[in-house]
């Protein structure tokens, strides 16, 4: 398994200078900001799926992390479009916060240690095999000595 690096790329992603909303207190003209804010999210996500970063690595993840770094922006984007969560996991992206990205990076250190560890478990069971077997050919060895042996005393 193999975790990307972190892209840094000018690419209008998500950010807080476009918080309108914030301070208005008109609700239709809220809601317009909020589904604007969503409608920049959706395109940030179109982008980033289209560059298709699982392709291009051997063993990558399948998803590619989209981190907002803010809980605003992304409870901001979800009042804007409900769907934004599922639409983005279709397209192999997956939204995250700097809550979620902690929780998710020890996730992955979860399962590499746990991939390590089966690889481990794997290389003793060889190793256990290769030693029973050379004990096995060993004790056929010492069989036959010990057949020898008592020919020879007859």
């Amino acid at each position: 398994m193999r975790l990307l690096g972190a892209v840094s790329e000018g690419s209008g992603a998500v950010n807080e200078d476009g918080c309108g909303w914030l301070g208005t207190a008109d609700d239709v003209r809220r809601s317009e900001l909020l589904a604007a804010h969503a409608e920049k999210l959706r395109d940030t996500i179109k982008a980033l799926a289209a560059r298709n970063y699982p392709a291009q690595f051997p063993n990558a993840l399948d998803y590619v992390v989209l981190f907002l770094p803010a809980e605003s922006l992304f409870s901001a984007a979800l009042e804007g479009d409900q769907n934004l969560i599922v639409w983005a996991a279709e397209r192999h992206i997956m939204l995250a916060t700097p809550a979620s990205l902690i929780a998710l990076l020890r996730a992955a250190v979860l399962s590499w240690k746990q991939h390590e560890q089966t690889v481990n478990a794997r290389e003793i069971a060889a190793a256990a095999e290769l030693l029973f077997n050379r004990v096995a050919k060993f004790t056929e060895h010492f069989e036959r000595i010990r057949t020898g042996l008592a020919r020879a005393r007859r």
